[in-house]
Parts: C-alpha cells; sequence; structure tokens
C-alpha cells in the first residue's frame, strides 16, 4: 500500500535450474503484506547444482521515497525488518 516496488533475486545463473526448487506464492504486480510467505527455495540444492544461493533485494523505485535505510546484518530472520522506508 506504501508503493514499495521489490525485485527479489535468488541466486547467481540459477535460472540455467530451471524453476527447478522454487516456489513461488506471489505474482509480479501482486501486494503483499509483512509476513506474507513469497517463496521457498532449496539453498542446499542449488549449491549442489553449482550455483550462488545469495539474495538480492533492491527497491526499484526507491526514488520516491526520502530515505532508505538497512535495519539489520546480513542474515536475517522470518518477519524481521530489512528496511526503514522514509
Amino acid at each position: 500500500s506504501d508503493g514499495i516496488e521489490l525485485l527479489i533475486h535468488v541466486g547467481l545463473e540459477t535460472v540455467n535450474m530451471n524453476g527447478r526448487e522454487f516456489n513461488y506464492f506471489v505474482k509480479q504486480g501482486d501486494s503483499i503484506e509483512k509476513g506474507q510467505k513469497l517463496m521457498t527455495f532449496s539453498k542446499e540444492e542449488i549449491h549442489n547444482a553449482g550455483y550462488n544461493s545469495g539474495v538480492i533485494i533492491i527497491i526499484s523505485n526507491s526514488k520516491k521515497f526520502k530515505q532508505i535505510r538497512k535495519t539489520s546484518n546480513d542474515v536475517i530472520q522470518t518477519e524481521e525488518n530489512l528496511f526503514n522506508v522514509i
């Protein structure tokens, strides 16, 4: 409802896995709420396939906001705030 647009990218070159080990619960354009499950993936299977399982999260419309601050370390837990957006 705040108009924040997120791009979440899991892994490097994981497109070669053809969606295997990825499950999506939302699609592009959906509105989401804190705590809502967006996707699951098998970090172990990504590594076993020879890929990096790093996750990149981008606020694609960041210029719309006055300030965006990271609120946690590189490793976050379920429902932990990742950003404060003003």
